[in-house]
């Protein structure tokens, strides 16, 4: 499952929050580099659209590896960014210009 939309950050239009989620019976088969690189396709399709940015929870290295591998970059640290039981997970807003 994949999703993301336009919008504004500090006044450029980007293509935000990107949501990715791959069943674990079906990750480390490539799966979310393809679907990232289908998000990549249509954000260059849309006008005026020079950037991706998506949320990742600190913790989840094996996304992080795969972000990076794909050009994003780290560019904010957001505390507390989700909680989830009662628990509060910080978060990185990573990006990558396109």
């Amino acid at each position: 499952m994949i999703g993301g939309y336009v919008d504004n950050y500090k006044g450029e239009k980007v293509v935000k929050k990107i949501a990715l989620f791959v069943d674990s019976e079906f990750r480390g088969k490539g799966i979310a580099q393809m679907l990232m690189h289908s998000v990549e396709d249509w954000a260059r399709s849309l006008p005026n659209i020079k950037t991706l940015m998506l949320q990742v929870y600190k913790e989840n290295v094996p996304a992080i590896r795969l972000y990076k591998k794909l050009g994003f970059k780290v560019i904010e640290e957001l505390p507390a960014a989700v909680a989830k039981n009662g628990v509060e997970y910080d978060d990185y807003l990573m990006a990558k210009n396109i």
